[in-house]
Formats: structure tokens, C-alpha cells, sequence
């Protein structure tokens, strides 16, 4: 504790001086807390800053699966701190000498980019620039038009199995309104009017309500 001498009425008397933390002092704690903070630990903030965004729960269990392959090359014990530029690159090149296909590897850098970088912003890590790399273009294995009338077509509901008609059915939602697989999965019963020729999504991607004309219900109907 630091006092000062100050002179009052020819009395010296002594007050207590208040520190200031300085900015290299404040930097230094910073600098420790960080230290102290191992790639799990930060994880769970991660998760929990997502949780409190409200992001969806498969989009939280991606980060999940991300984490835990970079944890096969890397232990989850490991100081946040200790995580470079390089630490990222020698990643890549393992997975390429795992023989991971380059989609995987886009998809797994990907997502630590987004991890890194929310470390970096708390202040956990020292800013360095991500990139992700490109995944190989691959032809898409296409349906003919020939192939794609077939599945439209409806089929005999006297006679047809119920995964028949379900699968049918999912084929022209997907064809007449272009809806995620994900929104037509959480279609249920009262969420289409048959009447008003319309669908109700209710799960989609920016969790905001629509809805859609389906003119096709009316075949169903």
C-alpha cells in the first residue's frame, strides 16, 4: 500500500495514494486469464454464447463434431493461447494425409474458423487471418427430365405402399415450393390447408413463419 505527505496546518499527515492500473498491467491479466483458458474451456463459452443467440441445435452439434476432430490432432487441454496460424495450416495438411476428402476439410476449417475467431473477439487469442480452403468441384449426378416426370407422377393410393405416398409427397413439396428438407421434415398435419391451398413452414433457417401457395394440394385434396 503507497501513501503521500501532505502538509496541513504545518501538520504532515499521509493519505493512501490509489493505484491505477496501468494499460500494460491490464494487458498482462488479460494475457494470464487467457493463458489459463484451455481450448474445452472455451468451448463451452462458445456454446453457451450460441445457446443465448438461440442457434439452432444442429448448427451447435456441428461446431460440436468440428471441435472434437480438431481434438484427434490436437489435445482439448491445450492452452488457448498456444493456437497459431501455422497450428491451423499443419491441421490442413493433416487431414490431407488422412485422406479426408477436401469438402470435409472445407467444412471442418470452416467451422474452427468460426471458433478461432469468437476466441479472438473475447480477446483469448491473438488476431490472425483464416482461410478456408476451396473443396474440389464435383458434377452433381443430375436427374433427367424423363427421371424427374416419373417421381411426379402420383401414384395409386389403392394400391401403393404409405412410404410410396410419402416419399411422393415430399417430392412435390419439394418441386412446387423449393422449401429446405429441413422445414418440410417439421411440417405437421395442421400446418397445411388443404382449402386454402397453402403451407405453414414454422421451421425454417431464419426462424421467421411462411407461407407458401402449394398449388398442387388440391390433388390431394
Amino acid at each position: 500500500m503507497t501513501y503521500i505527505t501532505n502538509k496541513v496546518d504545518g501538520r504532515k499527515l499521509r493519505t493512501q495514494r490509489k493505484k491505477k492500473i496501468t494499460v500494460n498491467l491490464r494487458e498482462d491479466i488479460e494475457k494470464t486469464i487467457a493463458t489459463s483458458l484451455t481450448l474445452s474451456e472455451v468451448q463451452e463459452l462458445f456454446i453457451k454464447d450460441m445457446e443465448n443467440r438461440r442457434l439452432r441445435e444442429i448448427t451447435i452439434k456441428y461446431y460440436h463434431f468440428v471441435l472434437e476432430g480438431f481434438y484427434k490432432y490436437i489435445p482439448q487441454t491445450t492452452s488457448i493461447i498456444d493456437i497459431t496460424a501455422d497450428t491451423v495450416q499443419e491441421y490442413i495438411e493433416y487431414q490431407i494425409d488422412k485422406g479426408l476428402a477436401t469438402h470435409t476439410i472445407h467444412t471442418n476449417i470452416k467451422g474452427l474458423r468460426t471458433f478461432l475467431y469468437f476466441a479472438m473477439k473475447q480477446g483469448f487469442l491473438s488476431r490472425f487471418s483464416i482461410k478456408v480452403p476451396s473443396p474440389d468441384k464435383v458434377p452433381l449426378d443430375m436427374y433427367t427430365v424423363e427421371e424427374v416426370q416419373k417421381l411426379l407422377v402420383r401414384p395409386n393410393l389403392k394400391e401403393c405402399k404409405f412410404s410410396t405416398l410419402m416419399t411422393w409427397t415430399a417430392i412435390n413439396i419439394f418441386a412446387y415450393t423449393g422449401c429446405r428438407a429441413r422445414t418440410l421434415v417439421n411440417i405437421k398435419i395442421e400446418d397445411i390447408d388443404f382449402a386454402g391451398q397453402v403451407i405453414h413452414y414454422r421451421h425454417t433457417k431464419n426462424k421467421k413463419p411462411h407461407t407458401v401457395p402449394s398449388h398442387y394440394l388440391y390433388v390431394m385434396y
